[in-house]
Protein backbone atom coordinates (compact mmCIF):
# COMPACT_ATOMS: atom_id res chain seq x y z
CA UNK A 1 0.00 0.00 0.00
CA UNK A 2 1.21 3.36 -1.14
CA UNK A 3 2.37 5.69 1.88
CA UNK A 4 2.45 9.32 2.69
CA UNK A 5 5.24 10.16 0.10
CA UNK A 6 3.43 8.35 -2.34
CA UNK A 7 0.81 9.84 -2.52
CA UNK A 8 2.80 13.53 -2.35
CA UNK A 9 5.44 12.18 -5.22
CA UNK A 10 1.91 11.21 -7.19
CA UNK A 11 0.21 14.79 -6.77
CA UNK A 12 3.26 16.21 -8.08
CA UNK A 13 4.05 14.34 -10.75
CA UNK A 14 -0.04 14.75 -11.91
CA UNK A 15 0.45 18.59 -11.17
CA UNK A 16 3.31 18.30 -13.20
CA UNK A 17 1.72 16.83 -15.93
CA UNK A 18 -0.90 18.93 -15.90
CA UNK A 19 1.33 22.04 -16.07
CA UNK A 20 3.41 20.19 -19.12
CA UNK A 21 0.40 19.74 -21.23
CA UNK A 22 -0.89 23.60 -21.01
CA UNK A 23 2.65 25.82 -20.79
CA UNK A 24 5.18 25.87 -23.65
CA UNK A 25 8.07 23.61 -23.02
CA UNK A 26 11.98 24.12 -23.61
CA UNK A 27 14.88 21.90 -23.50
CA UNK A 28 17.09 23.43 -21.07
CA UNK A 29 19.86 21.38 -20.32
CA UNK A 30 21.23 17.82 -21.40
CA UNK A 31 23.48 15.67 -19.57
CA UNK A 32 25.53 12.45 -17.87
CA UNK A 33 25.90 11.91 -14.28
CA UNK A 34 28.01 9.41 -12.05
CA UNK A 35 26.80 9.07 -8.00
CA UNK A 36 28.09 7.50 -5.38
CA UNK A 37 25.06 5.81 -3.46
CA UNK A 38 25.26 4.80 0.45
CA UNK A 39 22.62 2.00 0.95
CA UNK A 40 20.53 0.34 3.33
CA UNK A 41 17.99 -3.22 2.67
CA UNK A 42 15.70 -3.80 5.41
CA UNK A 43 14.13 -7.04 5.97
CA UNK A 44 10.44 -7.43 7.77
CA UNK A 45 11.11 -10.79 8.48
CA UNK A 46 14.16 -11.75 11.23
CA UNK A 47 14.48 -15.76 10.24
CA UNK A 48 13.79 -17.75 7.40
CA UNK A 49 13.92 -21.29 7.88
CA UNK A 50 14.59 -23.10 3.98
CA UNK A 51 14.99 -26.68 5.11
CA UNK A 52 18.00 -27.39 6.81
CA UNK A 53 19.42 -23.64 6.26
CA UNK A 54 17.94 -20.23 7.80
CA UNK A 55 18.43 -16.70 7.10
CA UNK A 56 19.05 -14.49 10.04
CA UNK A 57 18.40 -10.74 8.54
CA UNK A 58 19.39 -9.16 12.26
CA UNK A 59 22.88 -10.05 12.59
CA UNK A 60 24.35 -6.99 10.92
CA UNK A 61 23.69 -4.05 13.29
CA UNK A 62 25.94 -1.35 10.95
CA UNK A 63 23.58 0.75 9.26
CA UNK A 64 23.44 2.50 6.17
CA UNK A 65 27.05 1.72 5.04
CA UNK A 66 26.77 -0.67 1.65
CA UNK A 67 27.57 1.26 -0.75
CA UNK A 68 27.21 1.33 -4.82
CA UNK A 69 27.09 3.52 -7.73
CA UNK A 70 24.68 4.92 -10.11
CA UNK A 71 25.12 6.39 -13.87
CA UNK A 72 22.39 8.38 -15.81
CA UNK A 73 21.57 10.18 -18.67
CA UNK A 74 19.27 13.00 -18.34
CA UNK A 75 17.21 15.98 -19.82
CA UNK A 76 16.18 19.26 -17.90
CA UNK A 77 12.63 20.80 -19.23
CA UNK A 78 11.49 24.21 -18.24
CA UNK A 79 7.60 24.73 -18.42
CA UNK A 80 6.58 28.05 -19.49
CA UNK A 81 8.67 30.57 -18.17
CA UNK A 82 8.46 30.17 -14.72
CA UNK A 83 11.03 28.10 -12.32
CA UNK A 84 8.93 24.88 -12.90
CA UNK A 85 10.79 22.11 -14.73
CA UNK A 86 10.50 18.15 -15.45
CA UNK A 87 13.79 15.66 -15.38
CA UNK A 88 13.59 12.71 -17.18
CA UNK A 89 16.27 10.24 -16.41
CA UNK A 90 17.29 6.57 -17.55
CA UNK A 91 19.53 5.21 -15.61
CA UNK A 92 21.68 1.97 -13.95
CA UNK A 93 22.41 1.57 -10.46
CA UNK A 94 24.70 -1.12 -8.79
CA UNK A 95 24.48 -1.36 -5.04
CA UNK A 96 25.26 -3.65 -2.08
CA UNK A 97 22.41 -5.02 0.12
CA UNK A 98 22.58 -5.42 3.89
CA UNK A 99 24.45 -9.11 4.94
CA UNK A 100 22.32 -11.58 6.68
CA UNK A 101 23.63 -14.58 7.94
CA UNK A 102 22.91 -18.11 6.40
CA UNK A 103 23.10 -20.95 8.99
CA UNK A 104 23.47 -24.27 7.89
CA UNK A 105 24.06 -27.94 9.30
CA UNK A 106 28.09 -27.72 8.44
CA UNK A 107 28.73 -23.76 9.02
CA UNK A 108 27.51 -20.03 8.38
CA UNK A 109 28.80 -17.34 6.11
CA UNK A 110 27.24 -13.87 5.41
CA UNK A 111 24.99 -13.08 2.56
CA UNK A 112 23.60 -10.04 0.82
CA UNK A 113 21.81 -9.15 -2.67
CA UNK A 114 23.42 -7.40 -4.95
CA UNK A 115 20.90 -4.89 -6.20
CA UNK A 116 21.25 -3.95 -9.98
CA UNK A 117 18.50 -2.39 -11.81
CA UNK A 118 17.64 -0.34 -14.65
CA UNK A 119 15.69 3.35 -14.17
CA UNK A 120 13.35 5.16 -15.62
CA UNK A 121 13.06 8.51 -13.39
CA UNK A 122 9.86 11.13 -14.03
CA UNK A 123 10.91 13.93 -12.11
CA UNK A 124 9.86 17.55 -11.26
CA UNK A 125 11.49 20.58 -10.17
CA UNK A 126 11.51 23.72 -8.79
CA UNK A 127 14.64 26.21 -9.45
CA UNK A 128 15.04 27.97 -6.27
CA UNK A 129 18.11 30.74 -8.01
CA UNK A 130 19.75 30.26 -11.84
CA UNK A 131 22.05 27.68 -9.99
CA UNK A 132 20.51 25.87 -7.24
CA UNK A 133 16.90 23.75 -7.60
CA UNK A 134 14.58 20.53 -6.01
CA UNK A 135 13.71 18.07 -7.32
CA UNK A 136 11.00 14.92 -6.77
CA UNK A 137 9.65 12.58 -8.35
CA UNK A 138 9.16 8.43 -9.10
CA UNK A 139 11.31 5.93 -10.23
CA UNK A 140 10.23 2.72 -12.04
CA UNK A 141 13.06 0.35 -11.83
CA UNK A 142 13.67 -2.90 -13.34
CA UNK A 143 15.53 -5.28 -10.69
CA UNK A 144 18.15 -8.19 -12.40
CA UNK A 145 17.37 -11.50 -11.04
CA UNK A 146 21.17 -13.35 -10.62
CA UNK A 147 20.87 -16.76 -12.14
CA UNK A 148 23.37 -18.51 -9.83
CA UNK A 149 24.52 -22.03 -11.25
CA UNK A 150 25.32 -24.72 -8.29
CA UNK A 151 26.82 -27.66 -9.22
CA UNK A 152 27.93 -29.11 -5.90
CA UNK A 153 25.62 -31.00 -3.07
CA UNK A 154 26.21 -28.79 -0.02
CA UNK A 155 22.84 -28.11 1.74
CA UNK A 156 22.79 -24.18 1.39
CA UNK A 157 22.65 -24.10 -1.89
CA UNK A 158 19.29 -24.32 -2.65
CA UNK A 159 18.48 -21.52 -0.14
CA UNK A 160 21.37 -19.58 -1.69
CA UNK A 161 19.62 -20.04 -5.27
CA UNK A 162 16.40 -19.10 -3.95
CA UNK A 163 17.34 -15.79 -2.27
CA UNK A 164 19.28 -14.70 -5.49
CA UNK A 165 16.26 -15.69 -7.53
CA UNK A 166 13.87 -13.54 -5.04
CA UNK A 167 13.71 -9.63 -6.20
CA UNK A 168 10.59 -8.29 -7.86
CA UNK A 169 11.13 -7.87 -11.56
CA UNK A 170 9.29 -4.14 -11.49
CA UNK A 171 9.88 -1.80 -8.41
CA UNK A 172 8.70 1.49 -7.81
CA UNK A 173 10.82 4.15 -5.78
CA UNK A 174 10.71 7.89 -4.87
CA UNK A 175 13.45 10.42 -4.75
CA UNK A 176 14.07 14.07 -3.43
CA UNK A 177 17.01 16.53 -3.55
CA UNK A 178 18.68 19.43 -4.35
CA UNK A 179 21.12 20.58 -6.27
CA UNK A 180 23.66 23.06 -7.89
CA UNK A 181 24.98 23.57 -11.34
CA UNK A 182 29.07 25.22 -11.27
CA UNK A 183 29.73 26.04 -14.41
CA UNK A 184 29.11 22.64 -16.60
CA UNK A 185 29.27 20.54 -13.56
CA UNK A 186 25.79 19.51 -12.19
CA UNK A 187 26.03 18.68 -8.04
CA UNK A 188 23.10 17.18 -6.30
CA UNK A 189 22.21 15.06 -3.10
CA UNK A 190 19.32 13.05 -2.96
CA UNK A 191 17.46 10.59 -0.82
CA UNK A 192 15.53 7.50 -2.17
CA UNK A 193 13.08 5.04 -0.59
CA UNK A 194 11.28 2.31 -1.81
CA UNK A 195 7.66 2.89 -2.27
CA UNK A 196 6.86 -0.98 -3.18
CA UNK A 197 9.24 -4.11 -1.49
CA UNK A 198 12.25 -4.81 -3.34
CA UNK A 199 11.52 -8.79 -2.28
CA UNK A 200 7.90 -9.74 -1.43
CA UNK A 201 8.31 -13.80 -1.33
CA UNK A 202 10.98 -16.66 -2.29
CA UNK A 203 10.13 -20.10 -3.39
CA UNK A 204 11.63 -22.80 -1.89
CA UNK A 205 10.96 -26.35 -2.36
CA UNK A 206 7.76 -25.77 -3.99
CA UNK A 207 6.48 -23.67 -1.21
CA UNK A 208 6.25 -19.74 -1.01
CA UNK A 209 7.76 -18.11 1.68
CA UNK A 210 6.78 -14.02 2.67
CA UNK A 211 9.98 -12.23 2.61
CA UNK A 212 9.66 -8.63 2.48
CA UNK A 213 12.51 -5.89 2.04
CA UNK A 214 12.48 -2.19 0.96
CA UNK A 215 15.28 -0.39 0.64
CA UNK A 216 16.13 3.21 1.24
CA UNK A 217 19.38 5.14 -0.48
CA UNK A 218 21.47 8.41 -0.11
CA UNK A 219 22.83 9.20 -3.55
CA UNK A 220 25.28 11.71 -4.13
CA UNK A 221 25.83 12.83 -7.84
CA UNK A 222 28.45 14.68 -10.29
CA UNK A 223 26.73 15.55 -13.44
CA UNK A 224 28.17 16.97 -16.68
CA UNK A 225 26.39 19.46 -18.98
CA UNK A 226 26.22 18.13 -22.70
CA UNK A 227 23.85 20.53 -23.71
CA UNK A 228 23.40 24.25 -21.85
CA UNK A 229 20.84 26.58 -23.23
CA UNK A 230 22.69 28.99 -22.27
CA UNK A 231 25.98 27.90 -22.75
CA UNK A 232 27.82 29.52 -19.64
CA UNK A 233 30.96 28.21 -20.80
CA UNK A 234 31.34 30.27 -23.82
CA UNK A 235 30.06 33.45 -22.45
Amino acid sequence: MLNTSALFLGVVLTGTLVASATQAQHLQEVGVAGSFNVNQTWAKQRTLTLGSSTLYTDTDRARDDDTGNRASLYARVGLGKGSFFVQPEVAYTSVLGNQYTLEFPRGYFSYAHRIRRLEVAALAGYHLTDKFYLVAGPVLAVNKREKTVLNGLESWQPAYTSLETSPEHVQLLGQLGMGVRLWRFDVGARYEHSLTPYTKHLRFDNQTYAYQQSTNQYILSVGFLLFDKNLPWKK
